[in-house]
């Protein structure tokens, strides 16, 4: 849902302290920002939610979680629809850490980048089939992807 601005709080490590939250990016009239009373927590609980992205076309919340296995060391996402139940699916497991993410929406994947050096490119469609499409040059930690139709 547009409009909004999600945001993620890690917690402390390996702490499942994490937790991701939305706020309207139209505060309501008289609002003080300092005690908004519209800001919704849509998870909480998670290992450490790191990396954020939106997908408008689909509903879709998409995040990298660099904290403990099971649930971290992730790419995530969840539908998010008014009115419908907000549950959490793991797309790809076994990153080291993962922090960057970015989404090719056109094409549906999603590239994922960790700590341990590695960018990963995911299908989102089942079955998620993941490779390694770059390596060896260190810890990453953000990404961009820019598509050939944002060429000049």
């Amino acid at each position: 849902m547009g409009g909004f601005l999600y945001w993620t709080q890690k917690g402390k490590s390996d702490g499942n302290e994490g937790r991701i939250f939305r706020a309207p990016l139209d505060m309501p009239a008289a609002a003080d920002p300092s005690s908004r009373d519209d800001i919704e927590l849509l998870f909480d609980g998670l290992p450490e939610p790191i990396d954020l992205e939106w997908r408008a076309e689909t509903g879709h919340l998409y995040w990298t979680d660099r904290g403990s296995p099971p649930d971290g060391n992730t790419l995530n996402r969840a539908v998010i629809r008014p009115h419908e139940p907000v549950s959490r699916e793991i797309i790809l497991a076994g990153l080291q850490e993962g922090i960057g993410l970015a989404i090719d929406g056109p094409r549906n994947r999603a590239f994922v980048g960790d700590l341990g050096g590695f960018v990963r490119v995911v299908h989102l469609d089942p079955p998620h089939a993941a490779s390694v499409v770059f390596s060896g040059h260190g810890p990453l930690t953000g990404i961009a992807y820019l598509s050939e139709r944002g060429r000049m």
